[in-house]
């Protein structure tokens, strides 16, 4: 992301400044609730046990994909609401983490920051700006193209949405969310 958009700024003679890693921006591990907690996930969850059963049961890459999608979604909707254990960083200790990033980039002050983050990390900045509650937090984080573009403004002690999910620098065929293949469930 940001190497690659530097790459592309400094062939067009344009400038691009030291890149500052900000590690409060990664995204949540959500993603390991599949990875690594499949089993616990699907011995606690008797609707997560047929989401795996559907998944492995669709016929063809999209109807998987899709199948894989609702899985995700049940998965971090538990994790959402502590039912995974601590396995992982909590999603309340996630937002506070995402919200001390924008905290620590208003400090960095300057008049353009451009920070590359995934999705969820966008839901809960979002989130914290709109002050919402957890579900549409997660929700907005589930909802955003890859390498879409989300606008933040900040003056003095307020951060405001300017966009959200912008996309008119990728073709159509780019406009895609999360996941691209589910080969990764597993029985």
């Amino acid at each position: 992301g940001a190497r690659s958009a530097g790459v592309v700024l400094r062939r067009a003679g344009l400038g691009w400044p030291p890149l500052v890693e900000i590690a409060a921006l990664d995204e949540h591990h959500g993603g390991d609730l599949l990875s690594t907690q499949l089993l616990a996930l699907t011995a606690a969850s008797p609707e997560a046990a047929a989401l795996v059963a559907t998944f492995h049961e669709a016929d063809g890459e999209r109807a998987r994909v899709k199948a894989a999608d609702r899985l995700l979604r049940h998965a971090l909707e538990r994790w959402m609401r502590g039912l995974t254990g601590d396995a992982i960083e909590s999603f309340s200790a996630f937002r506070a983490r995402v919200d001390g990033a924008l905290v620590e980039m208003r400090a960095r002050g300057g008049r353009t920051l451009a920070a590359f983050t995934s999705g969820g990390t966008i839901g809960a900045a979002v989130g914290g700006v709109l002050r919402v509650d957890d579900p549409a937090a997660l929700e907005l984080g589930l909802v955003l193209h890859n390498a879409s573009v989300t606008e933040l403004l900040f003056h003095r002690e307020k951060v405001s949405l300017a966009s959200l999910n912008g996309k008119p620098h990728l073709p159509a065929y780019l406009h895609t969310y999360r996941l691209r293949g589910a080969r990764w469930i597993s029985r």
